[in-house]
């Protein structure tokens, strides 16, 4: 009953962070959690959204992430160049990868995927 209600509270979060009526700032953060871009113009904040919504979940890896988006309302994700994503939390969940990641990182000013870099 315990797992089945963590479970269930845990998907009302997942659910919750894609609105994008409810979104009004996204952060990026680099490796030492300094901000790198902010996000808070409608129209951004649209394109976000959709590509948010279209992840997929996967099953868990250990990963090397670069990058952590903080959602506000919401929550702090941790993300990787290439598209992979995984709610920042004590429990173990599962990873989430970016259907297109290369638009996603268009508008957070990730430059390349092999480099990490951030573009202007």
């Amino acid at each position: 009953m315990r797992n089945t209600i963590g479970l269930f509270t845990t998907l009302l979060c997942f659910q919750a962070t894609v609105k994008a009526e409810d979104l009004r700032k996204v952060t990026l953060r680099d490796k030492n959690f300094t901000v790198v871009r902010q996000i808070d113009s409608p129209d951004q904040l649209q394109a976000f959204s959709n590509a948010w919504s279209a992840k997929v979940q996967r099953p868990a890896m250990v990963r090397q992430w670069d990058y952590k988006i903080d959602l506000e309302p919401g929550d702090r994700w941790l993300y990787d160049a290439e598209g992979w994503l995984k709610l920042l939390s004590h429990k173990s969940g599962p990873d989430y990868q970016i259907q297109e990641p290369g638009a996603l990182n268009k508008l957070l000013g990730i430059a390349s995927a092999d480099t990490g870099e951030i573009s202007p």
